[in-house]
């Protein structure tokens, strides 16, 4: 039985698998997933450049030889897949994502750092408001989500620290008073409902 990875055929492997592997890759810097087996990707890496080429593979057969056809492959192959991820997504949530790729360059670099998995990766940003959180247990429990505060993302569990903590009352859920140095830390898996509260600038 002949050597099945010989250099023609390991470099038929790499261009039918590196355009899907740079797509993917980029799309899990935005869009998060629990799904890291490797061996389940493999099928859509390769599903995913075939119609790759379909698409964009004439480009490098009109090139003329030389130079210039080796630069069309070095675009078809290693740019355009990493342009894929920002199209899809501006076309599935164009007001949501527009403002992550043509924004300030840091909504870009923290939308990498903080891939999306879930509304709860996105919804506490860094605008300040008020936290009401209903816990499994039918307490209410809440405060300011301003400077001090941090939410977990993803990849990691769920949790949420609110600098400044508000008595409650339990019977309507109406915030009564600011407690002094005192916050809150409540894990994601106790929560049954949290409410945001936007707030003006003056009402900080």
């Amino acid at each position: 039985m002949g050597d099945i990875w010989n250099t023609s055929t390991l470099l038929v492997f790499l261009a039918f698998f590196i355009p899907g592997f740079i797509a993917i890759q980029i799309w899990g810097l935005f869009v998060g997933s629990d799904d890291v087996d490797f061996q389940k990707q493999l099928p859509a890496v390769i599903g995913y450049s075939a119609l790759h080429y379909a698409i964009f593979g004439w480009l490098i057969l009109v090139a003329p030889v030389g130079p210039w056809r080796s630069a069309a492959a070095y675009i078809v192959v290693l740019v355009l897949p990493a342009l894929w991820p920002p199209i899809i997504l501006l076309l599935r949530d164009w007001q949501k994502w527009r403002q992550v790729f043509f924004a300030r360059p840091a909504h870009l670099l923290n939308a990498m750092l903080k891939p999306e998995a879930s509304p709860w990766d996105r919804v506490l940003n860094d605008r300040a408001r008020f936290i009401r959180i209903r816990l499994k247990t039918g307490r209410f429990i809440g405060g300011y989500f301003g400077k001090g505060s941090v939410v977990s993302t993803y990849p990691c569990k769920r949790a949420i620290y609110i600098a400044k903590a508000f008595s409650i009352d339990q019977e309507t859920g109406t915030f009564e008073k600011y407690i002094p140095e005192t916050g809150l830390l409540v894990q994601g898996t106790d929560i049954e409902t949290l409410e945001t509260i936007e707030v003006e600038e003056d009402e900080k």
